[in-house]
C-alpha cells in the first residue's frame, strides 16, 4: 500500500506541474498581435495570400495586418484598434520601394506622412505633417 501511495503522489505532482506549466503558457501568451481577435486570411483567386490579420466576432479588424500583391511582394502593414488604423502604417510599391508611411491615431493620420516615388525618392508634393487627419504643414525638404 505504501508503494502505491508513493507512486500516486508522484503522478499527482507531475500532473500538478503540467497544469502549472500550461496555465503559465496560457497566462503569458502574447495576444498583442491579435488584438484579441481570431485569425483571418483573404486570398487571391490564384490561392496566394492577399491579406492576413485578425477580426472580432462582429468582423471588426483588430491587431496586426499585412497585405501582399498577387506577386507575393508585401503591399501594406500596420495595426488596427477597434476597426481603425493605429500606430505606424507602411505601404510599398509593387517593386518593393516604400510608397507611403504614416502614424495613425484612432484612424486618422497623425504626425509625419511621407510618400515616395516608384524610384524611392521622397515625393514632397504628397508628403505632409498631419494633426487629427488634417494636413497642417508641408513636409520639410532635407
Amino acid at each position: 500500500m505504501g508503494v502505491l501511495r508513493v507512486r500516486l503522489n508522484e503522478a499527482m505532482k507531475k500532473s500538478h506541474l503540467t497544469l502549472v506549466a500550461l496555465s503559465l503558457l496560457v497566462g503569458c501568451s502574447d495576444n498583442s498581435k491579435s488584438g484579441g481577435g481570431e485569425p483571418f486570411v483573404g486570398r487571391y483567386s490564384s490561392g496566394k495570400k492577399e491579406i492576413e490579420g485578425y477580426k472580432l466576432a462582429d468582423g471588426t479588424k483588430v491587431g496586426h495586418w499585412i497585405g501582399w500583391y498577387d506577386s507575393g511582394q508585401k503591399r501594406a502593414e500596420g495595426e488596427y484598434k477597434n476597426g481603425k488604423e493605429e500606430g505606424l502604417w507602411t505601404v510599398w510599391h509593387e517593386n518593393g520601394q516604400k510608397w507611403f508611411e504614416s502614424e495613425y491615431k484612432n484612424g486618422l493620420r497623425e504626425g509625419r506622412g511621407t510618400c515616395w516615388s516608384n524610384d524611392g525618392s521622397v515625393d514632397y508634393e504628397r508628403s505632409a505633417i498631419y494633426k487629427a487627419g488634417e494636413k497642417i504643414a508641408d513636409l520639410p525638404k532635407k
